[in-house]
């Protein structure tokens, strides 16, 4: 429920006695450009996230289509190659899902709204989180909540056999399997260039100190003790967001939402990296900072585990055993041997999750999916449109958000229906004009283009803009003559 506000959740929660299994119905239909949605509720800074968008990137270099709709600001901390749509704060997620062939909600609280949008098939992808791995201890009421989350779509996908192992004892669900992977362009044994190397020796860790269960302050608390025995040793924070002050004076550095290729700097620099989270479905900045060749000390959870062998790609440690951490941490730092069988094998391991495997499977996955129809879905153009916006301005909002990300068909159609439903506005009602003539023309639709654009004139206010467009249109085709009048009538 951390993903979301209390009040969203009870919302949530109230209409949970209408939630419905999706039927889907199986299809011969011919798919030429795959197109997938991914709802992303709440784009946090972490590992969760990064691989939503390192599926998207690597579908979209595919072919595929993809769009992200979203809560949050287009990230600058990873460069996203597909489309974005930024959803406003007041409305359900679910009313801005574009037309697609897969929506994919990768949190279970959207699970439902993503059904009763009837756009699509439904693909859950579950990553893990307390929902998950703590259900057990959750309240009734919550726990009745996730239990009909899980019930409500076809498919559902998951990263590691943990994640999925607690799917089918809790849920009785299968989950097909997608494993995480790294991007070994970033992650690697390269050497760095003098510029982004670090000259002092330290120890590194990474995530949030507001969850409680990875461990951070127990790391601090370890690091503290080992300062009495060696003054100079360092260690190094990165955390998405600015951390509680009394902690940061306790480290050597803390760098807030670095790029992909400053942690890669930072782990290929390190002496050592340490996790000490007690939950964990797949760790991917273990397997990364194994990749980097950067030796590993970790928290014995079964995420890790996963690919982590005590001993041979990286040493456990109890978890919440302080005492038993520091022991391993000289134990790394002072044993040389050790510190390079650690290496060489976590080069070793980290070779065998590439993304060309992991993306290949889920393409394929996503494919047949597919193939599936909603039965008796709402088509976009039958559905109610005021139902989530307070006016008609917020449907011009949404329908340039589209424009703005290339999601050109169904911008139009929102703007067509703010065109026909508002006469308050002559100023956004002139932006809509011109911006659905505009959308037709970079569809590739010139005739169409010309046609929306001629009906700007009847709007009564000066056309310059649309005389331009005119004459280009036809300047393009070598319709000299008509470019030529329409470039006069400009400047009348």
């Amino acid at each position: 429920m951390s993903a979301i506000s209390k009040f969203e959740y009870e919302q949530r929660l109230s209409r949970l006695i209408d939630a419905y299994e999706q039927k889907l119905l199986k299809t011969n239909r011919q798919i030429v450009t795959l197109h997938i949605v991914y709802v992303v509720g709440n784009p946090s800074i972490c590992g969760a996230t990064k691989i939503i968008y390192e599926q998207a990137n690597r579908l979209v270099e595919k072919g595929v289509v993809v769009t992200i709709v979203s809560y949050g600001e287009r990230p600058k901390w990873f460069q996203l190659k597909a489309n974005y749509i930024k959803v406003p704060s007041k409305l359900r997620i679910s009313l801005l899902i574009p037309k697609c062939h897969i929506v994919v909600a990768t949190y279970y609280t959207h699970i439902q709204e993503c059904i009763e949008a009837e756009i699509a098939p439904v693909v859950y992808f579950e990553q893990g989180d307390t929902h998950l791995f703590e259900y057990e201890k959750l309240e009734d009421e919550h726990k009745a909540f996730v239990r009909k989350q899980f019930e409500l779509p076809r498919f559902i996908m998951t990263v590691s056999n943990k994640t999925s192992k607690l799917i089918s004892r809790y849920f009785k669900r299968e989950a097909v399997i997608i494993p995480n992977a790294i991007d070994t362009h970033i992650f690697n044994h390269k050497k760095l260039e003098d510029g982004l190397t670090y000259q002092e020796e330290y120890l590194l860790m990474m995530g949030r100190d507001d969850v409680a269960f990875k461990g951070i302050e127990e790391i601090i608390i370890v690091f503290k003790r080992l300062k009495e025995f060696n003054r100079d040793i360092k260690l190094y924070w990165i955390t998405p967001y600015p951390p509680n002050n009394q902690l940061e004076d306790m480290v050597t550095k803390v760098i807030i939402n670095p790029t992909q290729d400053e942690i890669s700097a930072l782990l290929k620099g390190a002496i050592l990296y340490i996790s000490a989270s007690y939950l964990e479905s797949f760790s991917l900045p273990v397997l990364e900072a194994m990749a980097s060749g950067c030796p590993v000390l970790s928290a014995d959870n079964e995420g890790v585990k996963e690919y982590g062998v005590d001993g041979y790609n990286l040493l456990l440690y109890e978890k919440g055993n302080m005492t038993e951490m520091t022991l391993k941490i000289l134990k790394i730092y002072f044993d040389g041997e050790l510190r390079d069988v650690l290496i060489k094998n976590g080069f070793l391991t980290a070779q065998k999750y590439s993304w060309s495997d992991s993306i290949e499977k889920l393409y394929q996955f996503f494919r047949c999916v597919a193939h599936y129809e909603v039965c008796g879905s709402r088509q976009l153009k039958n559905t109610n449109l005021k139902r989530g916006f307070n006016n008609m301005i917020e449907v011009f909002e949404y329908a340039n958000e589209l424009y703005q990300n290339n999601v050109y068909e169904e911008a139009i159609y929102f703007l067509n229906e703010f065109i026909n439903y508002d006469i308050s506005n002559e100023g956004k009602k002139i932006e809509a004009y011109r911006m659905r003539y505009l959308a037709y023309y970079l569809m590739g639709d010139i005739k169409t283009s010309r046609y929306y654009c001629f009906l700007v004139f009847e709007l009564g206010i000066p056309q310059a803009k649309e005389c331009c467009f005119l004459g280009e249109t036809f300047l393009n085709e070598g319709r000299v003559d008509e470019a030529s009048f329409w470039f006069e009538k400009a400047i009348i």
